[in-house]
């Protein structure tokens, strides 16, 4: 166990997000957790219909723009991220903490985040909850699945001593997790790609409930097909 004020990265990757990313940004910025011990960064990808790079900015973040047609997604825009921050601030930090630009962060999740890393974790994930659970029965439908997989999938191998899983936002990791490849997945679910890496490498992935964000949920039946045909397609990917 440590007693240590771990320095995070906090990077949001973003594409035509102009109109809530601000208020994310507004979210980190008012953390119970040492201003001087966390910056909040972009990254603009391919941001071409929208001012998502000015907007960023005009709430205090810094921000990277990417242009890059061929290696498209999450994934990759986050490895060229992390590589630019760690060329551009050298030894400035020692975790890395995720969002989505429609996320909101509470006020404690940097602080909560910090006593998991803290406590032995290589990698946390924080308790995701919904940001418009009444929308439709869509996005109420949402809600519910992420609170049973939070209890029933996180909570149990937790309670078991095994790993969980990130999934998608909300997560942090020591960038020692990360030393020896940099960030390196290919797959449609770059969540599920590293979460194997990370089990692979004997790393410990733990959920952290107190670390609490808040997520918008699709609130259509057509976006949520979409969602989950990717998903499906990037969990063939990661099984191969």
């Amino acid at each position: 166990v440590e007693n240590k004020v771990h320095r995070f990265a906090v990077v949001i990757c973003a594409r035509h997000e102009q109109a809530v990313i601000g208020n994310l940004i507004d979210s980190l910025h008012a953390q119970n957790y040492p201003r001087e011990a966390f910056t909040v960064f972009v990254i603009a990808d391919n941001c071409t219909q929208d001012d998502t790079a000015g907007e960023a900015r005009r709430h205090g973040a810094v921000v990277y723009e990417r242009f890059n047609t061929e290696k498209v997604g999450k994934g990759y825009a986050l490895r060229w991220a992390l590589d630019r921050i760690q060329t551009d601030y050298p030894d400035a930090f020692d975790a890395v903490a995720i969002f989505d630009a429609d996320n909101l962060a509470a006020p404690d999740f940097l602080a909560r985040t910090n006593d998991g890393l803290c406590s032995g974790a290589d990698v946390t994930k924080g308790y995701r909850d919904c940001k418009n659970p009444y929308d439709t029965w869509v996005s109420e439908a949402y809600a519910i699945y992420w609170m049973m997989l939070m209890r029933f999938f996180h909570r149990a191998r937790y309670n078991c001593g095994m790993s969980c899983q990130v999934d998608g936002t909300g997560f942090a990791f020591k960038l020692s997790a990360i030393a020896q490849t940099g960030w390196d997945t290919h797959t449609l679910t770059e969540d599920c790609e590293f979460s194997i890496q990370q089990v692979c490498a004997g790393r410990t992935i733990i959920p952290v409930y107190d670390a609490v964000f808040y997520d918008e949920q699709p609130v259509g039946w057509g976006m949520s097909l979409r969602q989950r045909y990717r998903w499906v397609v990037g969990a063939a990917q990661c099984n191969r």
